[in-house]
């Protein structure tokens, strides 16, 4: 098995990039109006889906030629090595939506972690989405719904990338 320490890394990385990009973006266009601001998001989130089909279909490339490769691609493994670098992020949102479904004490404690949960995840993690997050609301689904797409989107890249598919072809040079 190839080292995927550097593929989830990169994935990570590209997450915490475009989560500030996000940020930047939605806070600049939301005082226009929220469509703006889910506009700018938009953007945002094309441009992290881009970043991640680019990884996860580089490594389901390079697993073709690798000399210890499996006989056959796994699309369990795009959405495994997705999904580990997620794993950061899954944890702030489990914590945000217990929190969110529990915080009928109110205690101190809760609600200071909940504001933490809720701002690393906002502006290290998931600030692509914020436009989104502040058109719809800030509830606790909508960061578990979120979780999903970038998962999805690194399995198929991977088999994709495994089967030498692109979405834009190539140019052929002659």
């Amino acid at each position: 098995m190839t080292n995927t320490t550097p593929v989830i890394v990169r994935l990570l990385l590209n997450q915490f990039a475009m989560s500030l990009f996000g940020i930047m973006l939605t806070f600049s266009t939301i005082m226009v109006s929220d469509a703006f601001g889910a506009a700018a998001s938009f953007v945002a989130i094309f441009l992290y889906f881009y970043l991640t089909y680019n990884v996860m279909w580089d490594k389901g490339a390079r697993d073709v030629i690798s000399p210890d490769r499996d006989k056959k691609g796994s699309p369990a493994k795009g959405f495994l090595y997705s999904f580990l670098a997620m794993i950061p992020t899954v944890v702030l949102t489990v914590i945000f939506s217990v929190i969110t479904v529990e915080m009928t004490n109110y205690s101190a404690f809760a609600n200071s972690l909940y504001a933490f949960a809720k701002m690393v995840l906002m502006f290290a993690f998931q600030g692509m989405y914020h436009g989104f997050a502040n058109l719809f609301g800030y509830h606790f689904v909508f960061y578990i719904i979120c979780l999903f797409p970038a998962v999805i989107i690194g399995g198929i890249s991977y088999m994709m990338g495994y089967k030498n598919i692109r979405i834009i072809p190539q140019k052929q040079d002659k």
